[in-house]
């Protein structure tokens, strides 16, 4: 019986292993699908360049492997030498991008198409006689997470390189960080070899949402022994002739160096020799950031630290050096958006171009040698003096309560207040410094006088007739300030509660030139002043208007007038004002591209186009209405959408929808374009 039993679970058993085993070769071929499906996802393709069929990117023929780099693929280009340079045309995406040595490399992306890296981008430092060189260039846009500039490589022979990224591409965007390192090797035979990096940009815009890291690979042992064929790293925004390079930083910190002794931000490099016409473009756009200002932390200032800078984005942007720090700027300064605060840090300010701001500007000790100084936002100035040390300056404001600051030094050239109120605060002097330099306010501009417990003051030093200019400057408490005003004149603000009024508004009292020290004013009654920048009146117009998306519209007034100034004329037109944080931003430009809401044209003979502004804070769709038409029947109004190259009769049609992309710099701005012809 016992044997039974055995012989009887022997059979069990060997029917259970049979099971078994079926059981484990069905999990085995289960696993092994498993991992044929898996393999693809968890081991990336390296894929090497060629170029065996020409220039397609998309071509298969043109890689090794013999397929096309997909989105989990990695690519190489020149690892292996290859026959043609790479050209993208159409969307395409990879998982890196790594640039060799073997020779120089030029990536061209066409307009329209956009190759993603979903990783890094990085560009080989060489560990032999050979020099890396690539560069990408195209009307196309290229994005990386990050990008790398020389990965640390030693250098194996006795040489000093410099391995060199040129970026020419329309848009080039980095979702993360730039690493820009040089590395240093110290050879068995005793010398040095250097593998320096550049970044140098050279046409299109740069934006690099993370920080650009300039890394010195130093040997600690070398460390204060080098005088000579120093390792650096750098980046550069190189300008050429008809080339306008912007490099965007929203990190904060966005910049940050190894060693400010050999490592250079250098934001400003003319190729030229200072005689293109191209221009570099340094914007600040990220939360609250430092500006670079100090050479000793690693910015080139020659010939200036900035030649064009904007500020923009979120947050207080300040200056990153201590008190005496100067931000200098060769070009044009534009506060875009928040804050520009110059006395956080007390740094002084020195603006070789032009100078707008449609933000908030803290100013402290400043400069401004620039035609143009406007304000359309909030700017408030400290207790030190704002210069305006150039030859022929305007001075313009365009907000709702007028532009103050507290001392200003006129000095060389011909000032004008051109359009909108400044005002002199209690305790506040203007000076006009000698005979070289010269003031008038135009008609519809106006001074104003604040007088608290100290009076505002404005200051003629000169003798000579040259100091007045344009229209007559008048004052309650002094005679009229003519051609003849003497030497040392001083024009004083009225007491306080008495009310604020415009220097050029006012007749002129039959009072001697100097103000006595005391005069009361209690029984002076000035004439009201006019308002500024009136509504026209006069003439046939034109509304259109801008709305959509639940945003309050805007509207624009196109007013024809037999003799009207196809330029900006403030008795004439009514200079834009866009709202801070409005839903919609909507104007004409006149025919010296100023901003305007009302805008006087003569009646066009046969044709005339005006251009128009459209912008909109969020993505979505709007239109464009004609509601105000009192034009002769004989004219036609077309409104043109460059980015459709449609046109429609608004007297016929009345309303154009569009819509607007925030992704697409082309769905807005300097979009339409308005003609008026005759049938």
């Amino acid at each position: 019986m016992l044997n039974s039993v055995i012989i009887n679970k022997s059979e069990d058993l060997t029917s259970f292993n049979g099971a078994c085993r079926r059981s484990a070769l069905r999990c085995f071929s289960a696993v092994f699908f498993l991992l044929v499906l898996l393999i693809p996802r968890a081991y990336a393709n390296t894929i090497s360049w060629t170029g065996n069929s020409g220039t397609d990117w998309n071509t298969a023929a043109n890689w090794s492997p013999q397929t096309v780099p997909g989105s989990g693929d990695d690519v190489q280009i020149a690892m292996i030498a290859y026959a043609n340079q790479p050209v993208v045309s159409a969307a395409t995406q990879c998982a890196s991008l790594t640039f060799g040595t073997l020779q120089p490399i030029l990536l061209t992306i066409n307009a329209s198409a956009t190759l993603t890296v979903n990783g890094a981008i990085t560009l080989l430092h060489s560990e032999n006689n050979l020099v890396p060189m690539a560069t990408i260039t195209g009307a196309g846009n290229i994005t990386c997470s990050s990008l790398v500039v020389g990965n640390g490589d030693f250098s194996y022979v006795l040489l000093t390189k410099t391995t060199r990224l040129v970026s020419a591409v329309s848009n080039f965007m980095v979702t993360g960080n730039i690493y820009i390192n040089s590395v240093t090797s110290f050879l068995l035979s005793g010398g040095i070899g250097h593998n320096n990096s550049l970044l140098s940009l050279q046409a299109g815009q740069m934006n690099v949402s993370g920080q650009i890291n300039l890394t010195n690979m130093l040997p600690a042992f070398l460390t204060g022994e080098l005088t000579s064929l120093t390792p650096y790293a750098r980046l550069s925004i190189d300008v050429a002739s008809g080339q306008n390079p912007k490099l965007k930083v929203t990190g904060n910190p966005a910049l940050v160096v190894t060693d400010p002794n050999w490592d250079k931000f250098d934001f400003y490099n003319d190729l030229t020799g200072f005689n293109g016409n191209g221009s570099a473009n340094m914007e600040y756009g990220g939360a609250t950031q430092r500006i670079m200002t100090n050479p000793d932390s690693g910015l080139n200032v020659i010939p200036q630290a900035y030649q064009n800078l904007t500020i923009s984005g979120t947050g207080t942007k300040s200056t990153a050096g201590s008190s005496g720090d100067t931000l200098t700027v060769g070009g044009n300064l534009y506060v875009a958006l928040d804050s520009l605060n110059m006395q956080v840090n007390h740094a002084a300010l020195a603006v070789n171009g032009n100078f707008r701001n449609t933000g908030t500007t803290l100013l402290s000790n400043a400069q401004f040698f620039g035609g143009a100084f406007t304000n359309l936002g909030d700017l408030v100035s400290s207790t030190d003096t704002v210069r305006f040390p150039g030859n022929i300056q305007a001075l313009s404001d365009s907000t709702s309560g007028g532009t103050s600051m507290t001392n200003v030094l006129f000095t060389s050239g011909t000032k004008t207040v051109s359009t909108g109120i400044f005002i002199i605060p209690a305790g506040g002097t203007w000076k006009v410094a000698d005979d070289s330099t010269a003031m008038g306010v135009s008609p519809g501009a106006g001074i104003i006088f604040r007088s608290g417990g100290d009076p505002a003051t404005l200051v003629f030093s000169g003798s000579g007739p040259r100091q007045l200019i344009g229209v007559n400057i008048f004052h309650p408490l002094a005679a009229k300030a003519n051609r003849s005003l003497p030497a040392s004149a001083v024009v004083k603000g009225i007491a306080a509660n008495s009310p604020a009024v415009p220097v050029n508004r006012l007749p002129a009292l039959k009072n001697s030139h100097k103000l006595p020290g005391q005069q009361s004013v209690k029984n002076l009654k000035p004439a009201v002043p006019s308002k500024i920048n009136p509504n026209v009146q006069a003439g046939q117009e034109l509304g259109i208007r801008l709305s959509g998306n639940k945003a309050a519209a805007e509207a624009i007034l196109i007013v024809f007038r037999k003799k009207a100034n196809m330029r900006y004329m403030p008795s004439e037109d009514k200079y834009a004002q866009p709202k801070r944080n409005a839903g919609v931003v909507f104007y004409s430009y006149s025919a010296d591209h100023m901003p305007l809401s009302a805008n006087s044209i003569p009646f066009p003979v046969t044709a005339c186009t005006i251009e128009i502004f459209a912008n909109a804070a969020k993505s979505g769709s709007y239109s464009i209405t004609l509601f105000t038409n009192q034009l002769q029947a004989n004219y036609q109004v077309m409104l043109k959408d460059k980015h459709t190259g449609s046109a429609t009769d608004l007297r016929q049609q009345g309303t154009y929808t569009f819509s607007v992309n925030k992704n697409d710099k082309t769905s807005y701005g300097n979009r339409f374009e308005l003609l008026i012809k005759t049938n």
